[in-house]
């Protein structure tokens, strides 16, 4: 299996477990997830934090007409602006090894998959933490792209598409 359908099967076989509660907020905020994945009859546990920026507003004025020659439709609509975030997360280039970092956590622990993520899952609801999203991870070497589908996922819910 090549790279790109690698990646590709991480994304479409990862599961968001449990969404935050809370949506974005105005402003600067950090976004808390929990990551679990199996590795070799065992597990990885990756407790992170995506770093979330204020809205990004781009306006005809800011770029006036280059952007109509960039993304000038069949129709001649274009929006009167552009609305975007910015979303920051640690990776680790081996996640392998276990890494301790005020953003990132890696951790590889014994018990088998499924055990770690429903014991992870009942943490979290005993806490009552509602900030903080789990992610069900196919290939956890691959984990930067399950933390972009849960992104996505978010996004999806908050712009409503």
């Amino acid at each position: 299996m090549d790279l790109e359908s690698s990646l590709k099967s991480v994304f479409d076989g990862t599961r968001v477990v449990r969404r935050p509660v809370t949506g974005f907020v105005t402003g600067y905020h950090e976004l808390p997830y929990r990551l679990v994945g199996p590795v070799d009859g065992a597990s990885v546990h990756i407790s992170g934090t995506i770093m979330v920026s204020q809205r990004l507003v781009l306006t005809m004025r800011q770029i006036a007409e280059q952007f109509g020659q960039v993304f000038d439709g069949d129709d001649g609509f274009m929006d009167q602006e552009l609305v975007g975030r910015s979303f920051q997360f640690a990776v680790a280039r081996d996640s392998s090894k276990s890494i301790r970092h005020d953003h990132l956590k890696i951790d590889h622990r014994p018990e088998p998959f499924e055990a770690l993520l429903e014991g992870v899952e009942d943490e979290l609801a005993r806490a009552e933490d509602t900030r903080t999203g789990l992610i069900s991870c196919p290939q956890p070497r691959f984990y930067p792209v399950s933390v972009d589908r849960f992104i996505r996922e978010i996004l999806d819910r908050e712009f409503g598409k």
